[in-house]
């Protein structure tokens, strides 16, 4: 079975450059979410690591901010004030978008 140049394989973009096939993000990173709670951090952090087979610094900056939400809150569903987490993801979102980590 041979791959279609640009197809999507398991929501991954798959095409051919230089001979050789290339893999990246099926989507774009959405915002950072306006109400921030555990549920929402993780959603988010899920987004942007998925299922992706290598995304480097991005797992381990999605780790932290996760720890970080779990510490501040007690259940899934409470906000959480966005003093230090916010500015964690819209940095990370920012770098993502600018040279996301997430392709090989």
């Amino acid at each position: 079975m041979r791959l279609v140049d640009c197809a999507r394989v398991l929501g991954l973009k798959v095409s051919s450059e230089r001979g050789r096939l290339t893999w990246a993000r099926g989507n774009p990173v959405g915002d950072v979410p306006q109400q921030l709670t555990r549920r929402a951090v993780f959603a988010y952090c899920g987004e942007l690591v998925g299922h992706l087979p290598v995304c480097g610094w991005l797992r381990v900056a999605a780790a932290f901010v996760k720890r970080a939400a779990n510490a501040a809150t007690k259940s899934w569903d409470e906000p959480i004030d966005g003093g230090t987490i916010r500015p964690l993801l819209e940095d990370i979102a920012a770098r993502v978008k600018e040279h996301d980590p997430a392709r090989g």
